[in-house]
């Protein structure tokens, strides 16, 4: 039986020892079981030499016996590999003769001279010189161990060689090159590198196979850290520097360490007794913001930072004594609050700021601070908003005086403010220094991108009416931008001065909500169809129709116009029939109305023929100056069903279609005053 101990050293030659004695018990029995032979390959065959590889299931010696195929196995050779115990064999052949297939056979002796022999295995010798070199294929791949200066490299060939890597400092400021080279044959291939000194490193890795062919040469870089350095803290604060009971006040400072690792420790000292363990808030958590919110006792109050590197190294932030703040009182004095008068604007907008205030403590003279924080956490001070503070002294503000609601800002936002969110501040300041005596005040408040300008045209099926018409309106609608929505206002402005508002014929305004797809050109959407009614009055009739942002009345467009006249009389015409042939009787019939009061008209009714040529009644007559007159058109007139013309259609007229219009015009004038009417039909035999 034997005792022992182990133990380890690092590149520096400290070594630790085991703590434990160990021990182990050599067999009295002899060794007898020859070793196990394995994983036979030829690794190589090229210019009559050949290496053969197996492994041993323990350390032994390495021998071949090889021969001819087809001879006697007598009449072989036997190759010594060496004598070295190893459980990994290698050995060389040559001496081949190339395209000769050859057999053969590996044999082992352990320590104790058990010998082992394997199975027999062949291979065809090859007399062409191998002139290609190995080729990379991974790698040269660089990995950094966890202690200072070490660096393994590793790759892998596509065929068995040596090992090669060559290695220097970049900045060339010394003359030193290093060399590591192993002549072991393999196909995966590891440096290690230890005891590097610090800096940034340039290597070459390169693989020499049997026959001597020497691969392209592989390049890379690595670094080799230094000594880690010193921590530092910078922009220590609490804010807010004045508070109550129910205050959450937020102790902040940076941390800049010299590695890449995140500190030990990271608190707050306040008061020289309560620690509170402080957390990366901004940036990486080895240069970073670190934060800790907590409440506070009545008083006033100090701090300091303590945090601890991933060496081990301390820092402290004063490096002596204490910061002073916040200040604490038990119950608040002060009282501070903004409001706006909505929470969402666009550019042009005009926004409101109201600010209440009230003192329960004792009176003294105050400044009160209002700044507008930007998006991107610049301030700009009320009321120049310029970026120095400017006060609004309160002299004094007395004790139980309060104030509500005061309108401090009433103007419009200006049309090239960024979208973005903002936030409107306010803070109560002893007079002439910049120490809060209360909780600061704060209203956000978001812009938004200005929706985009549309573009609308209002149309009408026609331009003048009677009743008993078909009335129908609609809008057309071009959006450049996104799907919007939208509220259509629609003015009437009726005959007579009144005026009402779309669909539903109300004197107050009455939008209609309407979704407008993106990016549409000359959308449509219907407003309103309706026949006309006898009860509307007669005249002209201006229609005014605009788009505004929902539920506010910011334009979103240019205002679209249309027009339309309502007449009170009216004439038409029909037929009995809508085809005719000769000798049928046709009859031609004519109706007129009078709503509205005495007015003198020309009434003109004519026929169109097949070849477009105008007679006029009652005489057929090219000539215009026939007409029937009425001189008045008595206030409330009816003629319904009026024969005009009552025939046999008479043979020989031309066939086709033909076309009866009737219309009036104002007195001796060729002036149309109102609609027309028509009535067709078609001859045929």
């Amino acid at each position: 039986m034997y005792d022992y101990l182990i133990s380890s050293r690092d590149p520096s030659g400290n070594s630790l020892p085991s703590q434990n004695v160990q021990t182990f018990r050599t067999e009295n029995a002899a060794d007898v079981t020859p070793p196990d032979v394995s994983h036979i390959v030829c690794s190589y065959n090229a210019g009559g030499k050949t290496r053969i590889d197996w492994q041993t299931s323990e350390p032994s010696d390495s021998r071949i016996y090889y021969w001819k195929k087809h001879a006697s196995r007598q009449a072989g050779k036997d190759s010594w590999a060496g004598s070295e115990n190893t459980m990994y064999h290698s050995g060389w052949i040559s001496g081949l003769e190339g395209g000769t297939e050859y057999e053969f056979q590996v044999g082992s002796s352990d320590a104790t001279g058990n010998v082992s022999w394997s199975e027999t295995n062949g291979f065809t010798a090859s007399g062409e010189d191998d002139t290609t070199p190995p080729t990379f294929t991974s790698g040269p791949n660089v990995e950094s161990k966890r202690s200072k200066g070490q660096i393994v490299i590793t790759w892998q060939t596509n065929e068995i060689a040596t090992t090669v890597l060559e290695y220097y400092l970049s900045d060339r400021t010394t003359a030193d090159e290093y060399h590591r080279a192993s002549y072991e044959h393999t196909t995966s291939h590891r440096v290690e590198l230890l005891g590097l000194a610090p800096g940034d490193y340039e290597f070459e890795a390169t693989s020499k196979d049997s026959s001597g062919n020497v691969s392209l040469p592989h390049y890379g870089t690595f670094t080799v850290a230094g000594a880690e350095g010193q921590p530092s803290l910078s922009n220590p604060s609490v804010t807010p520097s004045y508070g109550n009971l129910t205050t959450d006040f937020t102790f902040r400072v940076k941390y800049k360490g010299s590695s890449t690792r995140a500190p030990h420790s990271s608190r707050v000292i306040i008061d020289g007794s309560k620690t509170g363990a402080m957390r990366c808030v901004e940036g990486k958590p080895d240069e970073g913001v670190y934060a800790y919110t907590t409440r506070l006792a009545a008083g006033t109050h100090t701090f300091q930072f303590e945090f601890e590197s991933g060496a081990g190294i301390a820092v402290s932030s004063p490096a002596t004594g204490e910061y002073s703040g916040p200040r604490v009182e038990a119950a608040p004095e002060f009282s501070l609050s903004l409001t706006t008068d909505k929470a969402e604007y666009i550019p042009g907008e005009r926004q409101t700021l109201w600010v209440s205030a009230a003192n329960t403590g004792d009176g003294c003279d105050v400044d009160l601070f209002v700044y507008l924080l930007l998006p991107g956490g610049s301030r700009l001070y009320w009321p120049g908003l310029g970026p120095e503070p400017t006060p609004i002294p309160i002299l004094p503000f007395s004790s139980g005086l309060s104030f509500d609601d005061y309108r401090l800002l009433d103007q419009e936002l200006p049309s090239g403010t960024p979208p973005g969110a903002y936030a409107w501040n306010a803070v109560l300041c002893e007079h002439g220094t910049l120490i809060e005596l209360c909780n600061p005040a704060t209203v956000p408040f978001t812009v938004t991108a200005p929706p985009p300008w549309c573009s609308i045209d209002l149309r009408l099926n026609q331009s003048k009416f009677v009743p008993g018409d078909e009335f129908a309106l609609c809008v057309y609608v071009t959006n450049p931008g996104d799907e919007l929505e939208a509220d259509l206002y629609v003015n009437v402005a009726v005959p007579g001065g009144a005026s009402v508002y779309l669909p539903g014929i109300t004197t107050e305004p009455a939008p209609m909500a309407i979704m407008v797809p993106a990016g549409c050109e000359n959308w449509e959407f219907s407003i309103v169809r309706l026949t006309v009614p006898e009860s509307l009055p007669c005249g002209e009739y201006e229609l005014t129709a605009r788009l505004y942002q929902r539920s506010s009345m910011e334009a979103l467009s240019d205002e679209s116009r249309a027009s339309f006249e309502l007449f009170s009389f009216y004439v038409t015409i029909t037929t009995n029939g809508s085809v005719f042939s000769p000798g049928d009787n046709l009859l031609v019939s004519g109706s007129v109305r009078n709503l509205g009061n005495d007015i003198d008209l020309d009434l003109y009714i004519a026929v169109m023929l097949p070849d477009g040529t105008f007679l006029c009644l009652p005489g057929f007559t090219l000539d215009v100056a026939a007409y029937y007159s009425f001189r008045p058109l008595l206030a409330g007139a009816k003629y319904d069903n009026v024969p005009i013309l009552e025939t046999a259609v008479p043979p020989g007229l031309p066939l086709g279609n033909y076309c009866f219009f009737a219309a009036f015009f104002e007195p001796g004038t060729l002036s149309l005053y109102g609609t027309f009417s028509a009535a067709c039909f078609e001859l045929a035999e």
